[in-house]
């Protein structure tokens, strides 16, 4: 399943944020990190499920640089999982930047349209797909970046921010939409103890709660610039 740590989403993250105007950064790199001016740096989701080494060594690298503010990508939901081996490592990464001495603000976004298919293949039973009926709420990676670059210009929240699509549904009835749109003929099976990253979801876990930002581009916006993309 693709998660919203994985390299791909990094890459492509990063890969929006540098096509916002020239004033917005200064550098990005294929691992998500972007440093923009006053010394502030961007850390998408850089953890392991296993533990958070790999922040720690962040966390310290900013230290010597003087960075002077640190913008981490987390996931929405991640607290409210515990059964999940990956989400409580993202709530250790959390935890390990808010004990360090460098000014931050941790951005929790829901998870990425662009992570839709693997989400639902993940599920894949022979001709079907068995798929979870938990509460999804979908957001498209340019409102991340936009997010990401509206945040890192203005001062550390020293604390979260969340970030959410316009609509939330099923991961099934997401599969569906999915499937209607790409006249896929699979069978979508509806199954509330279907697993999503090794737990069961009881509902809106993986919602953003009020007073988030959320997102301006829905699913079939969304699900157009992929065309598009694919056309070109």
């Amino acid at each position: 399943m693709g998660r919203p740590g994985d390299a791909p989403a990094k890459q492509t993250l990063a890969e929006q944020i540098q096509r916002r105007p020239a004033d917005d950064h200064r550098q990005s790199d294929a691992a998500g990190r972007i440093v923009r001016p006053g010394d502030q740096e961007i850390v998408g989701d850089r953890g392991r499920d296993d533990a958070g080494d790999d922040w720690q060594v962040e966390v310290g690298t900013e230290r010597d640089a003087v960075v002077g503010h640190h913008l981490a990508v987390s996931i929405v939901g991640a607290d409210r999982l515990p059964d999940s081996g990956y989400l409580r490592a993202k709530v250790a990464q959390e935890a390990e930047i808010e004990a360090g001495t460098i000014p931050y603000t941790i951005l929790r976004s829901t998870q990425f349209f662009e992570f839709l298919p693997q989400t639902v293949d993940a599920g894949t039973d022979g001709d079907s797909v068995r798929l979870s009926t938990g509460l999804m709420q979908l957001v498209a990676v340019d409102d991340v970046a936009a997010t990401v670059a509206a945040l890192a210009t203005g001062v550390p929240v020293g604390g979260r921010v969340e970030l959410g699509g316009p609509e939330a549904l099923g991961i099934d009835a997401w599969a569906r939409r999915l499937f209607a749109a790409t006249g896929d003929e699979r069978t979508v099976v509806s199954d509330p103890h279907a697993l999503y990253f090794g737990t069961e979801l009881e509902g809106g876990e993986l919602t953003a709660g009020d007073g988030a930002r959320i997102g301006a581009i829905d699913f079939d916006t969304w699900f157009a610039t992929q065309k598009q993309g694919a056309a070109r």
